[in-house]
């Protein structure tokens, strides 16, 4: 994702994987404790956040972005797809809006850091 990010792709498309990043940052909140508690419940948490903030990132980047299934859940569930589309001219309302919302998550979660971000931030 990084790399179509810094050339500039008009498409990228992936099966995002590394999704186990994140689970041990996770600080728990209070509301989520009865759901979140059950080990399975937590990773397909983690999975979620880690694919939405991808997204949040590509369209801080100037990308429409969608995450869709591509392969039945019943065969795997790793199977989701990630398709961002970079806008011809940029929206900074939605990038700043993107950019308000990945933080709400983290400060939610009390995440630090999600690796994507890392480099998008050190190519800056």
């Amino acid at each position: 994702m990084y790399t179509g990010v810094r050339t500039g792709a008009e498409i990228i498309l992936c099966a995002p994987c590394c999704h186990k990043e994140l689970r041990p940052q996770i600080k728990i909140p209070a509301v989520l404790k009865p759901v979140l508690i059950h080990g399975v419940h937590l990773g397909q948490e983690a999975d979620m956040i880690t694919d939405s903030m991808r997204a949040l990132l590509l369209t801080t980047a100037g990308y429409n972005v969608q995450i869709f299934e591509f392969i039945s859940p019943e065969h795997t569930g790793k199977n989701k797809m990630l398709l961002a589309v970079k806008r011809k001219t940029p929206v900074p309302d939605k990038q700043r809006a993107a950019r308000q919302q990945l933080t709400a998550l983290k400060e939610f979660y009390r995440i630090q850091m999600q690796y994507l971000e890392q480099l998008m931030q050190n190519e800056r």
